[in-house]
């Protein structure tokens, strides 16, 4: 919980393609005050996740994709057809690569867009937003909606800002840790060439620091 009675956090484990890299993936919880739940960047339904919702007793009204990031927006379709009477609202120009597909194909239907500023929102009386977006350069734009809770005065954001810290996640296990500590796929790709040494990985704290 990030704020009492009010903002919930809840994170998984997401590994970042070819790499064996994993992160941690978070989801924010808002409680309106309808009583309903507002959800930031939804996490994977999976039964644990779907569990902790219902225990905030209290309905999903709305379901938030602030991101054209193709790592937020592939569990809106699952999280939504669990919460099929829930509002969702997607960050405006979307995209993805290396195919630019319609929302359709990630299982996202009947979405309504995020406007900069927009008043018009549910939740505008309680929640503001503002869109950060780039010129398009290379593959396409950066794309980011960015909200600020006024009573508990919190800002929300995806990717604008990311903190590495020193200790892993919870989240991800000793053997995610492990695996990304070993010299991979992308390393040797990276090495251009160079001899990668491919040894096995001591389970030790420093080799979980660097995984």
């Amino acid at each position: 919980m990030a704020v009492k009675g009010c903002i919930w956090l809840f994170e998984q484990e997401q590994a970042l393609g070819f790499s064996s890299v994993s992160t941690n993936i978070r989801m924010t919880v808002i409680k309106l005050k309808s009583g309903g739940l507002w959800v930031h960047a939804p996490i994977a339904p999976t039964k644990e996740c779907i569990q902790l919702l219902k225990e905030l007793g209290a309905p999903v009204e709305y379901i938030v994709l602030p991101t054209f990031a193709y790592e937020h927006k592939i569990f809106v379709g699952p999280f939504s057809r669990k919460f099929p009477q829930a509002q969702v609202w997607v960050a405006p120009r979307q995209w993805s690569w290396p195919l630019n597909l319609p929302l359709e194909f990630f299982g996202i239907f009947r979405s309504k867009t995020l406007k900069d500023g927009d008043l018009s929102t549910p939740w505008a009386d309680e929640i503001e937003q503002k869109v950060l977006s780039s010129p398009e350069v290379g593959i396409g734009p950066y794309v980011e909606v960015a909200f600020y809770h006024k009573r508990s005065r919190t800002l929300l954001v995806t990717d604008a800002v990311i903190f590495v810290p020193r200790k892993p996640p919870e989240c991800i296990s000793k053997e995610s840790l492990l695996a990304s500590a070993k010299n991979g796929l992308a390393v040797k790709i990276l090495s251009k060439g160079k001899e990668v040494p491919d040894e096995p990985v001591v389970d030790n704290n420093m080799n979980r620091q660097k995984g």
